[in-house]
């Protein structure tokens, strides 16, 4: 079972390894899309379906509530970055499948 200092450490491996001279935006960039995808497919949901979407944003809510009461250094200004960071591209990438139907339309060559 995956304990909270179990999850901390888990976070700060998470960053330096994959981003250990970005800023940590970078990495819930990367992060946000790994869920999005791996969701859709967990779920087995085309990435169209607000599922994968509702796993980024449950993904995002529990790591900042996390940062909120075990982290030292919170701020609202640093948690709207990084939930803008997580979510910005799953959303922008689920409207432009949902609303743009020609964007996944079959090309016959």
């Amino acid at each position: 079972m995956l304990h909270i200092a179990d999850y901390g450490r888990l976070m700060d491996w998470i960053v330096d390894t994959f981003a250990p001279t970005q800023a940590d935006k970078i990495v819930h960039t990367y992060v946000g899309l790994a869920i999005w995808l791996g969701a859709g497919v967990l779920l087995r949901r085309p990435l169209a379906s607000r599922w994968p979407l509702i796993a980024v944003i449950a993904a995002e809510t529990f790591n900042e509530l996390y940062d909120y009461f075990f982290r030292t250094l919170w701020s609202w200004q640093d948690t709207k970055g990084d939930m803008l960071a997580t979510w910005f591209w799953p959303f922008l990438l689920f409207a432009a499948l949902r609303w743009l139907p020609w964007l996944t339309a079959r090309v016959k060559d």
